[in-house]
């Protein structure tokens, strides 16, 4: 049987290899009943650590690569999106097939449906309660201005040029990458801190509204320049109470 081993690069065959090396090590040295169960045991571990660590680095990409339309968009940055995500991404990925299926049998049978919506509604309660207790975290999400379009642009610029860089061959290609990384690592940290001064629109009135923790405030800019504070959690109380009538 031909080892698989052959079609990779030298460092990952060779790091196959002395995972072998030590699993039959283990194997060689542990009673003779359980050393091929401590050797599956061992590289089943392994295999779960580098799925976790893969599932990690594929989220941080994505959350650097939606970094720019999150802050466009939704005014937002979530640092804590990448553990989430840990446990997220393998719920949802039971969520959505069990609950195709479940609406599927719904149809034909509808007593053996709601048998499976069960176990579907528990898991979609977890996924519910594990994202609202990382949202409980001070300071793991907070909001920023929107970013100017010129910083938009550089960044994904940055990002397609890395993307040519891993396909083409070339000379200088390794310190290409390294200078486009470090500044598509700029444009993130620029993005997420916003150290740029709030742009001003001459002649119009401008409405922002800012949460504040404790409720949430209106600032306003008149087209003299002229600003407004204006704090109005009483009131959202007070519409609250009254079913959404306002009363001054």
């Amino acid at each position: 049987m031909p080892d698989p081993s052959r079609n990779l690069e030298p460092r990952v065959a060779q790091f196959r290899i002395d995972l072998r090396a030590i699993a039959r090590w283990i194997s060689a040295r542990s009673p003779s009943r359980l050393g091929l169960t401590i050797a599956n045991a061992f590289i089943g571990g392994l295999s779960l650590s580098f799925r976790t660590w893969e599932l990690l680095v594929l989220t941080l990409v994505l959350q650097i690569g939606m970094l720019p339309l999150m802050a466009r968009d939704f005014h937002r940055i979530t640092l804590a999106a990448p553990l989430v995500n840990l446990a997220a991404v393998p719920l949802t990925s039971a969520i959505v097939p069990i609950g195709f299926f479940a609406l599927g049998i719904r149809i034909v049978f509808p007593a053996v449906g709601q048998i499976v919506a069960a176990p579907l509604s528990w898991l979609t309660l977890a996924l519910l309660h594990i994202v609202h207790w990382f949202s409980k975290f001070p300071r793991w999400s907070y909001r920023i201005p929107r970013p100017p379009v010129w910083l938009l642009v550089i960044f994904f610029v940055l990002a397609a040029l890395i993307a040519v860089t891993m396909r083409v061959s070339f000379p200088w290609k390794r310190a290409a990458r390294v200078v486009l990384c470090l500044g598509l690592a700029f444009c993130s940290i620029v993005i997420a801190l916003f150290p740029l001064a709030p742009t001003w629109a001459a002649g119009k009135l401008e409405l922002t509204v800012l949460d504040v923790g404790r409720g949430d405030s209106l600032f306003v800019v008149f087209p003299p320049r002229q600003n407004l504070t204006y704090r109005w959690r009483w009131r959202l109380q007070r519409i609250s109470r009254t079913r959404g009538t306002w009363r001054n």
